[in-house]
């Protein structure tokens, strides 16, 4: 079964708030009342690593944090956005999945779209990065329309490298285009090979 854009109401998530889902995970919106989770998420050194930020050092930092998360919904524009990644089976959030618009800088974004995933260090090595990106390259295809994607990784992250080869994104030349001239590894799926992947042979 296609679950990518399937959108029931599981523990007791509103439709509203659900972005697309695979079989053992959803995407949803992140809510004001997710400050614990995500500093439990975000306080680990090995998550933030590649991210060119610091482990966020409280949970008041963190409470401070979510309205500027929430205004981003608004500036990556409709059905782009940052969103908790929920396990289905007892709504627990094991990380976050990411489509939007790739920034040059602070202030101006591309018009290229990119998808990500940061996973809380307990959840690693089951499956779920790739098991959500599958999802959400569908749903970027299929529902909001994009003809390529776009996944931008700092040097050294390999695991995230692994990731995007294994959903079968091409590696292309490195890349200081993006992040305020980060040289960064850069992967590309376009419609085209994605369509190709998951038609019946």
């Amino acid at each position: 079964m296609d679950y990518t854009l399937l959108c029931p109401h599981p523990k007791g998530e509103s439709l509203m708030e659900i972005v697309c889902q695979s079989e053992r995970l959803l995407a949803r919106r992140w809510r004001e009342d997710d400050a614990e989770t995500l500093y439990a998420i975000y306080r680990e050194p090995k998550v933030v690593e590649f991210l060119g930020v610091a482990p966020t050092p409280s949970l008041e930092v963190q409470r401070e944090r979510i309205p500027g998360l929430l205004r981003t919904y608004e500036r990556y524009g409709e059905g782009f956005g940052v969103w908790a990644m929920q396990r289905k089976e007892d709504g627990v959030v094991v990380g976050t999945i990411m489509l939007k618009h790739l920034p040059y800088d602070k202030e101006q974004l591309s018009e290229h779209i990119e998808i990500g995933w940061h996973l809380g260090v307990p959840h690693w090595g089951q499956g779920y990065a790739t098991e959500m990106a599958e999802a959400m390259l569908a749903y970027g295809f299929k529902r909001q329309g994009c003809h390529e994607i776009h996944c931008v990784v700092e040097p050294g992250n390999d695991r995230s490298v692994a990731v995007a080869k294994r959903l079968g994104m091409t590696e292309l030349e490195r890349t200081t285009k993006y992040y305020d001239g980060l040289e960064l590894h850069h992967l590309l799926m376009t419609k085209e090979a994605w369509s190709a992947l998951h038609t019946p042979t």
